[in-house]
């Protein structure tokens, strides 16, 4: 199988620019490894990749790979970048649904707890030319990038762990319930799909294409709390980044 190198390396000067591309390099791994082991799509388009020196599986497809890279860039350069408020980005989520009854089954979080506010004062959008890097230096005396590399590494190896135990029990639990029931409200991983939301300060406003305002009651933080099981994964905490993985997941077994 074809493998790519990781974009991380310490080697790189401490910019914002930089530190933004691990930032992506683990926010894209992180979904791809929500897509691959759910099913979303058929696990044979996806590709054994490292990021991080973790194995891990990412999408081949080239327009789930371009929505991908997209999404993350418009993320990083219009709700982390380009922001006014401090924690304006409170979370994103992927949410796996039930494409027969829009039912969510699982959801999947970054929660932001910190992100530096000035940031659009160091670097303008995020580039790859990294001959042309004009940001900032960052002067983090307690993350240097041996450390930012480490809580990176660490949060997608417990993400993926985590990932592998949970989806090796639903397909347990959905093997158990067919083969003991006819029922036919058992969802297959043909029946999910994801959608990703971004749950935001209510005064701020996305200024790019691309994003909609939900209504009160659409989003999962909003519906009945009760009907899901809480999985805080782990936490990255750094000088100028704060986030925690947390997974959701609904306790009515029957449904997987």
């Amino acid at each position: 199988m074809a493998r790519r190198r990781s974009e991380s390396g310490t080697g790189k000067p401490l910019t914002v620019n930089n530190f933004l591309l691990v930032f992506r390099e683990f926010f894209t791994a992180w979904l791809n490894s929500v897509l691959y082991y759910n099913k979303v799509y058929d696990q044979l388009t996806f590709d054994e990749v490292k990021a991080f020196d973790i194995l891990l599986y990412k999408s081949r497809n080239p327009h789930l790979d371009k929505y991908i890279n997209d999404l993350v860039l418009n993320i990083i350069n219009n709700m982390i970048i380009n922001k006014s408020r401090p924690n304006s980005l409170q979370s994103v989520s992927c949410l796996v649904y039930d494409t027969r009854t829009d039912m969510v089954m699982k959801s999947y979080s970054l929660v932001f707890s910190q992100f530096v506010t000035n940031l659009s004062e160091a670097i303008h959008e995020l580039r790859e030319d990294l001959e042309g890097d004009t940001s900032a230096l960052l002067d983090l005396p307690h993350a240097p990038w041996q450390e930012i590399y480490a809580q990176f590494q660490t949060s997608l190896f417990k993400h993926i762990q985590e990932l592998r135990q949970e989806t090796t029990t639903s397909d347990q639990t959905a093997t158990s319930s067919s083969s003991s029931s006819s029922s036919s409200n058992t969802a297959t991983e043909n029946d999910l799909f994801f959608k990703i939301t971004v749950q935001l300060d209510s005064r701020i406003y996305p200024t790019n294409e691309g994003w909609v305002r939900l209504n009160e009651g659409n989003t999962l933080e909003e519906s009945d709390a009760r009907a899901f099981t809480l999985k805080p994964v782990c936490q990255l905490d750094l000088d100028l980044l704060c986030f925690e993985v947390v997974n959701k997941y609904h306790t009515n077994s029957e449904l997987f």
